[in-house]
């Protein structure tokens, strides 16, 4: 027997940055178990930041790439031990803090506070990541075995919040106060803003102005702790039901703009897959404890009844095959909603 000599690596480890399943750039080579990695903010690449913004890749147009160029520290890896901890490091969804999202003001955009490991949502969230992985949205949407029913509701309400937030933050350049002047889902639906305090009459205005508002709006509910609690075994007001269904029904006409008005965005983006099971997701969600009612959905009816006729019946990709040719519902009437 010979003895081996044992050379430590050169590095902790590299990591690569792939893109619709194509390697974009060079790897990133980390000296210590600890690394951020961020958009555009440290252009330097130093020995613990990884910076998307440098690199380059072919299969985006020159917005998106300059898009996450503006993105912001976002997310750092740390291995103190022997498991790999991720920590989101933004007060903001990644999206809102690109260049043209900060015009929507620092506040509109903005994620609840994480989850403290020995908090009882934790738990939600790890039931929640096993059956969404598993592709089953009607399975995962159903109240786990032994979860309380508000704290499901709860915590899912959030997650539509940051998911709309992040798919909305995508579209920014492209819903302006030029080209969407109203908010609207199609020609028949319209919705004017109201939220019963510092706007107490609906009023008319742009698509933009109209989200801008919602999310502010939504964001001081979510931080409410008489409304939701955070601390574990805290009750929740009688009221909790009915907040959230104005919550979600609000939330499902950001929905139905984008599909109206900006699906042909979503799919130069290509976020069409997102796009579908991120909606997917909320109406099994919405459907399965009654919190939207059935007039709210009238606008996007026809898809979803594509999404939620058969799980089979999307692509493996999450594209739905006939999304083509969606169309807003024929009726013969327009609809004005308030607030």
């Amino acid at each position: 027997m010979h003895p081996v000599t044992y050379q430590e690596p050169k590095y902790w480890c590299s990591v690569v940055y792939y893109e619709l399943n194509n390697r974009v750039g060079e790897a990133f080579n980390a000296l210590q178990p600890s690394i951020i990695i961020d958009g555009f903010t440290d252009p330097s690449n130093n020995a613990d930041r990884f910076c998307l913004g440098l690199l380059s890749n072919v299969n985006r147009n020159s917005t998106i790439e300059n898009t996450r160029r503006h993105i912001g520290k976002g997310e750092k890896f740390v291995v103190p031990t022997d498991q790999l901890q991720l920590y989101y490091l933004p007060s903001f969804p990644p999206y809102s803090r690109s260049y043209s999202g900060n015009r929507l003001g620092s506040k509109t955009f903005k994620p609840r506070k994480h989850i403290p490991d020995d908090d009882r949502q934790h738990e939600i969230l790890q039931d929640a990541v096993a059956t969404l992985d598993s592709g089953d949205l009607r399975l995962a949407v159903r109240l786990p075995e032994g979860e309380d029913l508000h704290e499901w509701i709860a915590f899912n309400t959030v997650e539509f919040f940051n998911q709309i937030n992040m798919l909305y933050g995508t579209l920014l350049e492209f819903c302006t106060e030029e080209s969407c002047p109203v908010m609207s889902a199609g020609p028949k639906y319209e919705y004017h803003w109201a939220d019963g305090q510092l706007v107490k009459k609906p009023v008319k205005c742009s698509a933009p102005h109209y989200v801008n508002c919602l999310m502010v709006w939504i964001q001081r509910q979510l931080e409410n702790e008489a409304i939701f609690p955070s601390k574990i075994g805290a009750p929740f007001p009688r009221d909790f039901i009915s907040v959230v269904k104005v919550i979600l029904k609000r939330l499902f006409r950001v929905y139905a703009h984008v599909y109206h008005a900006h699906f042909a965005d979503v799919r130069e983006l290509q976020e069409e897959a997102h796009l579908n099971t991120s909606f997917k997701h909320f109406i099994f969600f919405v459907l399965e404890f009654d919190l939207v009612q059935k007039r709210e959905l009238v606008p996007l009816q026809q898809l979803i009844d594509i999404l939620t006729a058969n799980e089979q019946s999307t692509t493996s990709d999450g594209r739905s095959p006939v999304s083509d040719r969606h169309q807003p519902p024929q009726e013969n009437k327009s609809s004005v909603e308030f607030a």
